[in-house]
Order: structure tokens, then C-alpha cells, then sequence
């Protein structure tokens, strides 16, 4: 996030930290793509405006920030036997989530483990998600 600092170079990235619990999971360039732009995929920065925050937190974040982060990488719903997505390949497009026999379809999940104002959380279940955030201060306002 910008840094008010005038006798130095000012910090301008964010890190996003995408956990798997292994090399097999889901990462949707095709729902980037078609949300948010650029092309087939988006590389690793992304320009946005930061929002404006008058709250106390000092670290808040655009909420643009986190729905590219979502789009990318938590599906929006994921079946209790193992995530499944139906694709065409003639235009590209998605065609959909569907029953894939194993149980109930559940939202996704995104985890905040560093949730300060809980922009990621209010984002996920504004996107259909599931919010779990953790932070050490229990309210900010």
C-alpha cells in the first residue's frame, strides 16, 4: 500500500499468498480473464487505485485487490468429493458448476490469517464465498 514518506522510495506492492494444501489446486485464469481483462493471464502486478480509509487500521486494501484475488483462486463452489468444472473448448467458456455425484456442492473458502478491517472476508461472502479470518486485535472498528 502507498507509504506517506517523502526521504526514501515509497513501498507500492502488496503480497498475496496463495495456500494449497497441494500442487493440485484450483487456479481460474479463464474467470480472470474474463472478469477483469488482460488477456489469458494477468502476470504478477497489477495497477489499481488504492480506496480511500479514514478507519484507525494502517494497512487497509482496495477491495479490487481482493476480487482478482478470489477470481483467481477460489472457485466459487466446490464439491465434497473433490473440485469439478465443466468447460467447452470451441469459445472458451465456462459452462458452469455442477453435481459431480460425490455430495453437496459448498462454497468456497478464502482464509484471512492476517484480517485487520476484514475487507477479504466482507468481499468473499459478497462474491459467494465463505470469509474465516483470523487477527490478533478481535475489533476494529
Amino acid at each position: 500500500m502507498p507509504e506517506a514518506v517523502q526521504n526514501r522510495l515509497a513501498g507500492r506492492h502488496e503480497y498475496i499468498i496463495h495456500l494449497t494444501q497441494n500442487d493440485r489446486y484450483h487456479y481460474d485464469l479463464h474467470a480472470y480473464s474474463t472478469r477483469f481483462g488482460n488477456g489469458a493471464n494477468p502476470g504478477d502486478v497489477w495497477q489499481m487505485n488504492p480506496e480511500r480509509n479514514m478507519g484507525r487500521h494502517l494497512a487497509p486494501f482496495p477491495r479490487e485487490l481482493v476480487q482478482r484475488a478470489i477470481t483467481l483462486a477460489c472457485p466459487d463452489a466446490v464439491c465434497l468429493g473433490g473440485y469439478f468444472r465443466e468447460f467447452t473448448f470451441g469459445k472458451r467458456r465456462t459452462t458452469g458448476f455442477t453435481d459431480c455425484g460425490h455430495g453437496d456442492m459448498r462454497p468456497g473458502v478464502v482464509l484471512d490469517p492476517f484480517m485487520g478491517t476484514g475487507t477479504s472476508v466482507r468481499v468473499a461472502c459478497e462474491m459467494g464465498r465463505t470469509g474465516i479470518g483470523v487477527d490478533l486485535y478481535p475489533h476494529w472498528p
